[in-house]
């Protein structure tokens, strides 16, 4: 989920006119140019920690030049731990003061914020998606709010995540706008799956349709898939989709009863 966040903010960075600015709660911001380097010069990051890959293929010369383009560009990145919404807002509205306008926010992740303190976790989930939202449409901007997924999407035999998967997903589920759950299918089939293939899954859209992207990761770096991925994918994709929206109706029938019960 981070690596392709961390693309995301890159594309805009090189874009648009607008600043970007990634929270990492969870990794620093090391870390994090590392990635955007890697990205940004297309190169395995494991080059940077061994002098014998650095030179070759002008891993070198690639790197230094995306190092010095990240470092003009207007993408930011705050590692505070357990940030607070206040501290996500204030940093944001400063931001924006600085250049004019913000473009793309990115929080990962929501388990590792400091929660304000409500009676039930499930409404201090709401205070901060709730702002958050709030906080997007007054800088009018994207924001994006990476979180976890429950544990009991691995004992479905398609394992495709749906927002209904969202930990405190009822929440979640009414104040975002677009839901994106990543699946790859090397993961549970390492015989059968091309190695590196991505799902990228558009599971709720309320200014669009729904769909899904096929792309390549590699080193972290994500890339269009080849044509021959592309015509193998899309003799399956209706039924999988078709399925798809079974299983999250069953789940949110259950879900729905699990309340009415309790």
């Amino acid at each position: 989920k981070t690596s392709l966040t961390v693309a995301m903010a890159k594309y805009h960075a090189d874009t648009k006119n607008s600043a970007s600015i990634f929270f990492s709660m969870e990794m620093t911001k090391h870390e994090i140019i590392e990635k955007l380097v890697a990205d940004k010069a297309m190169v395995n990051p494991d080059c940077f920690y061994d002098e014998n890959q650095f030179g070759v293929d002008g891993n070198d010369s690639k790197t230094i030049a995306a190092a010095n383009y990240l470092a003009e560009s207007n993408l930011y990145i705050d590692d505070k731990s357990s940030a607070t919404l206040e501290h996500i807002e204030h940093e944001s509205r400063k931001l924006k003061v600085k250049h004019g306008s913000v473009g793309f926010i990115a929080v990962d992740y929501l388990t590792l914020m400091n929660l304000p303190t409500k009676d039930r976790h499930d409404l201090s989930v709401g205070h901060v998606t709730k702002k958050l939202k709030e906080l997007a449409k007054e800088l009018n901007c994207i924001l994006i709010l990476l979180i976890q997924l429950n544990r009991k999407l691995e004992d479905r035999p398609d394992k495709r995540p749906v927002p209904s998967d969202s930990r405190d997903s009822g929440q979640i589920e009414q104040d975002c706008d677009v839901w994106l759950g990543l699946y790859k299918d090397s993961v549970y089939n390492e015989s059968q799956a091309e190695e590196g293939v991505v799902e990228i899954l558009v599971r709720l859209n309320r200014h669009s349709g729904k769909g899904t992207a096929i792309v390549n990761s590699k080193w972290g770096i994500f890339t269009g898939a080849s044509n021959q991925v592309l015509a193998g994918y899309r003799s399956t994709e209706s039924s999988k989709m078709a399925l798809d929206e079974k299983q999250e109706k069953q789940e949110r029938y259950r879900n729905k009863n699990k309340g009415f019960n309790g």
